[in-house]
């Protein structure tokens, strides 16, 4: 399948679908110059990426590629996990962002609720692509959990063995 989402804009795909007591299926897509929504504001656009899924209702993923989002910065890697009727999860991931490295592993739930956690590793990272006042090359390891995303929504989160250049000095 071969699908052009606009000028330059393209999408493939091929795989299989087994119908059958317990129907699955398997595909692979590639794409360039996507983007996301299709028509009106755009959320995420990616110049490039591939993805592969496995499974039926629930089905396993790996994703790969670059993107940019309406409200965050560019990341480069990729990500593989499980998508749930419940949750979808991440169990590895290797991403470049903010000049540096992130490995994460997390969860989000559906739902009104919408538990989520993260943690991770982080190493390199310049907060000074997001602000300019703050450079830095700092390594450290994250955790974070809430439920929901709201402005009144509780949440957590923990930085431990921080070490790098902030700001010229060094942090810890």
């Amino acid at each position: 399948l071969a699908l052009e989402t606009g000028p330059g804009r393209f999408v493939r795909a091929h795989g299989t679908l087994a119908v059958a007591d317990e129907p699955a299926y398997d595909v692979a897509a590639s794409w360039t110059d996507f983007r996301w929504p299709l028509v009106g504001d755009v959320l995420v656009t990616s110049p490039r990426g591939e993805l592969t899924a496995r499974g039926w209702t629930e089905f396993d993923y790996r994703v790969s590629g670059e993107f940019a989002s309406s409200a965050g910065p560019p990341v480069a890697g990729s990500a593989a996990g499980r998508f749930a009727t419940a949750t979808m999860t991440v169990d590895e991931s290797d991403l470049r962002v903010l000049g540096g490295r992130v490995s994460l592993k997390g969860s989000l739930g559906r739902g009104d609720a919408a538990p989520w956690s993260v943690a991770g590793h982080a190493s390199g990272i310049d907060p000074g692509k997001l602000r300019p006042e703050l450079p830095g090359r700092l390594t450290f390891d994250f955790a974070a959990g809430g439920t929901g995303f709201g402005e009144r929504a509780p949440w957590n989160a923990s930085i431990r063995n921080l070490s790098g250049p902030f700001r010229g000095q060094p942090a810890g």
